[in-house]
């Protein structure tokens, strides 16, 4: 009897691990179809075009396309862009107008719906892929480094390289004297994510990895935009030095770092809505790039000016400041003006947000802005209990039969600890009070037998 109440106790704690089975088996069925996954864009697939040589004419023709997980909204929406050999072309505009977008069709991480990417004319839908990204180099704003040693991090953008290689790459990226100063050299071990550098040691390393296969093609997503000023020149000075002679995309987010491109354009909602140099693009007061540069130094001037403030607003070349609300600590308005004289015409005046932050809003004056942080800061008002009763009233049977369910659940293990004690009693009762007691049950159990049989017919 002992054996059986210990062996059940062990059979109802083991029910606790077959949610652990049904997760691994879910986990096990992702994994498993994504290996079996056949991708539409294989970097291991043999076939393509290989060139004998890339010049590295890179043309977007009347692209459109729509990511998978929000196939109704375009990212670009007939999207056509030239990038001659040798030249520099910069990508402005506010969050989502699509410049990253087009350095990852460059690379083919993704195909357009319909338009052709072409490099050197050729489609690159008809190209070796590992060949034509062999020729393309990327340095992102975050860059990617794996838990091994410097010299390994730069190895892995080239198979094959010589030590001579990686110290030349190393040069040209501007990265000598910091690594040289390094206890272990190119053997220190940079961590896991590159944790053990600074962000501007990271780039360079990336930039390193970048042009030791000496691409054609240059994509730079923001490289500097997450870097300090002092870093920031000096990643730039090493960037200056690689993009010579080289076909160079640059999705750029500080505008001073884009002055010296051959072609800068301006993207809005997945479209060129101004494109040349920045002589020729800042001689238009009212246009995009201007605008732009005007609402980044309106920010770089508040941010300088160590003001608490979150909002910051221009009227009539009076600034006005609103304190910070104590019921909003952590949220950020900013919004900056469009540059102009009618500015102060009017008493209703639209902010727009730098670089996509958020929509345009509209305060006619500082009371009204006041009033809106008042009601953001007043706090969220509690819901009373007798609403949600009523709110649950459909679900009332289940919720009484779970409540029922967990009340069962929480007795079985009390039972189960009265059972194997009673059990456990029996081994330590004389015989003569166990022959008294199984007399006692068997005659009551006789007795709850025979009920039935005296209502019976026939009896």
């Amino acid at each position: 009897m002992l054996a059986v109440f210990s062996g059940a106790l062990s059979l109802s704690l083991a029910t606790s691990s077959i949610t652990a089975f049904a997760g691994g088996q879910g986990a096990a069925y992702r994994i498993f179809k994504t290996i079996e996954r056949e991708p539409d864009i294989d970097v291991y697939d043999k076939k393509g075009i290989i060139l004998e040589d890339i010049k590295g004419d890179v043309e977007l023709k009347d692209v459109y396309l729509s990511y998978p997980t929000r196939p109704d909204h375009l990212v670009l929406n007939g999207f056509s862009l030239r990038v001659r050999s040798g030249t520099t072309m910069a990508l402005v505009g506010g969050s989502g107008g699509g410049k990253s977008t087009v350095v990852s069709l460059v690379e083919r991480f993704y195909d357009p719906l319909s338009g052709e990417v072409l490099i050197d004319g050729v489609d690159i839908r008809r190209m070796n892929l590992g060949w034509i990204r062999g020729n393309i180099g990327l340095v992102s704003q975050e860059p990617v480094l794996f838990s091994s040693t410097i010299r390994e991090n730069i190895a892995y953008g080239k198979d094959g390289l010589t030590l001579a290689e990686i110290k030349r790459a190393i040069e040209f990226a501007n990265a000598e004297n910091f690594i040289a100063k390094l206890p272990n050299g190119l053997e220190t071990m940079v961590g896991e994510r590159g944790t053990q550098l600074s962000g501007g040691q990271k780039q360079r390393i990336a930039i390193a990895r970048a042009i030791i296969k000496n691409p054609r093609i240059l994509l730079l997503d923001e490289a500097t935009s997450a870097l300090d000023m002092k870093s920031e020149r000096i990643v730039q000075d090493a960037l200056d030095i690689i993009m010579l002679e080289r076909t160079t995309i640059i999705v750029a987010h500080r505008l001073s770092t884009i002055k010296n491109a051959d072609v800068i354009c301006v993207l809005q909602h997945g479209n060129i809505v101004e494109q040349g140099s920045h002589v020729q693009l800042v001689m238009k007061p009212e246009g995009a790039y201007s605008q732009l540069i005007h609402l980044q130094e309106t920010m770089q001037e508040v941010e300088a000016s160590g003001v608490n403030p979150d909002v910051m607003m221009k009227n009539n070349f009076d600034y006005m400041s609103i304190s910070r609300k104590p019921g909003i600590q952590g949220s950020s308005f900013r919004r900056s003006t469009s540059k102009g004289s009618s500015f102060g015409q009017s008493g209703r005046h639209p902010f727009p947000a730098p670089f996509g932050l958020c929509d345009t809003m509209e305060f006619r004056n500082g009371q009204d802005l006041e009033e809106t942080i008042d009601k953001i800061s007043s706090g969220k008002k509690k819901a009373p209990i007798g609403r949600l009763f009523y709110l649950n009233k459909p679900e009332a049977f289940v919720l009484a039969l779970g409540s029922i369910t967990a009340v069962i659940h929480g007795l079985i293990c009390p039972v189960y600890g009265i059972l194997i004690s009673s059990a456990l009693k029996t081994f330590y009762e004389p015989p003569a009070k166990l022959l008294k007691g199984s007399r006692r049950e068997a005659c009551g159990a006789h007795t709850v037998a025979d009920i039935p049989k005296c209502h019976a017919p026939g009896h």
